[in-house]
């Protein structure tokens, strides 16, 4: 195991937490998102994807970084919970 996550491992195990549990680091994912803006063509605009993860503060935290208010959703309950946290956004 890389020092890296054997330092995850033991920050989860110093918080209690012994289940599954999602360990976002957002200093990566910021720096990912600012990838994407630099990368992203003139005219172009990103649309979010919720299949995976359906985290509205996840969302609003990287449709706030990109700017973008477009999404992509699957499922009904999902979509309406996409339009209450994101009244203007484009699905």
């Amino acid at each position: 195991m890389s020092a890296y996550f054997a330092d995850l491992s033991e920050a989860l195990r110093q918080a209690g937490i012994f289940q599954p549990a999602l360990v976002l680091d957002r200093d990566r994912l910021d720096r990912n998102i600012a990838l994407v803006k630099d990368r992203l063509a003139p005219g172009l605009a990103v649309r979010l994807v919720d299949k995976s993860l359906a985290s509205m503060p996840l969302l609003q935290h990287i449709a706030g970084a990109l700017g973008s208010s477009r999404f992509m959703t699957f499922h009904p309950p999902i979509t309406q919970a996409v339009l209450d946290a994101f009244p203007e956004a484009d699905l």
